[in-house]
C-alpha cells in the first residue's frame, strides 16, 4: 500500500502589535482534534477575528515543516482573515501528537489554542482483481453505505492503464489513497477500514487517462 504524507496544524506563534490602541484578536477553532495518514497532502484553515481597530500581524513557527498562506498582514477592525497552514509529516511516526497554537492580543493575555492529532499509518487497503472483459469503465457505489469502520469499493477498466482512487474528506482534503498504479483490464474490489476517522461524509475519485469518477460514501460511528 502507498504511503499517505499528511498537512496539518501543530505549533505555530502569531505575533500581533497594535497600529492602533484597544484591538482584541479571537481564533476559530478553539481547539483542534483531528486523525490524519502518515503520506496524505493536507491544508487546515484558521480564522483570526479582530474586535476593534486596525492590527498588523506576523506568523511564525519553531519547526521547519509548517507553512502558510500568510506570514504577515493586518486585520482591520471587526474583521476576519483565513490563514491556511500546512504541514509535511513525511518523517513523522504514527501516534498522537500533542502541540499548541499561541495567538498574541497586545491587550490581552495570549490566545492559547490546543492540537491533538493522531496520525496513523493506513494498513488495512486491500485489493481483489477479477480477470473479466468488462466493455466499459465504471466506479460503483461502496457497499455497505452508510458503514461502520469497514466498506468495499468496486471499479471496472476494459483495457489495460493507470489507476488512481483516492479518498478526501468533504472539504477537499485528501485522507489517503486507495490504489496508484498500472492495473491489468478487468474487474476490482478495494477493501478500507476508515475506524481512525470521524463520522461523516467523504469522496472517491477514481482517475485514468480515459475516465474521471467521484461518488460519496457516508461513515457513520
Amino acid at each position: 500500500m502507498k504511503k499517505i504524507n499528511s498537512l496539518l496544524i501543530l505549533t505555530l506563534v502569531i505575533t500581533v502589535f497594535t497600529i492602533e490602541a484597544e484591538a482584541s484578536l479571537s481564533a476559530h477553532p478553539g481547539i483542534i482534534k483531528d486523525t490524519v495518514s502518515v503520506g496524505s497532502n493536507n491544508i487546515s484553515v484558521m480564522h483570526i477575528t479582530n474586535s476593534t481597530s486596525i492590527l498588523a500581524y506576523q506568523l511564525s513557527t519553531d519547526v521547519p515543516w509548517i507553512s502558510f498562506s500568510s506570514t504577515s498582514g493586518s486585520i482591520n477592525a471587526r474583521d476576519t482573515v483565513e490563514i491556511e497552514i500546512s504541514y509535511d509529516a513525511a518523517n513523522m511516526q504514527s501516534g498522537t501528537k500533542y502541540a499548541n497554537i499561541y495567538i498574541g492580543d497586545p491587550h490581552h493575555g495570549p490566545i492559547t489554542i490546543p492540537v491533538e492529532i493522531y496520525i496513523q499509518t493506513i494498513t488495512d487497503v486491500k485489493e481483489e482483481y477479477l480477470p473479466n472483459n468488462p466493455i466499459s469503465f465504471s466506479l460503483n457505489q461502496n457497499y455497505p453505505n452508510p458503514f461502520n469502520p469497514s466498506t468495499k469499493i468496486n471499479y471496472s477498466i476494459p483495457e489495460a492503464q493507470k489507476v488512481l482512487i483516492k479518498v478526501f474528506n468533504v472539504l477537499g482534503n485528501e485522507i489517503m489513497t486507495l490504489v496508484n498504479g498500472e492495473k491489468a483490464k478487468g474487474s476490482y474490489t478495494v477493501a478500507i477500514d476508515l475506524s481512525g476517522y470521524s463520522s461523516g461524509v467523504y469522496l472517491y475519485l477514481i482517475k485514468t487517462p480515459k475516465f474521471n469518477e467521484t461518488k460519496k460514501m457516508i461513515l457513520t460511528k
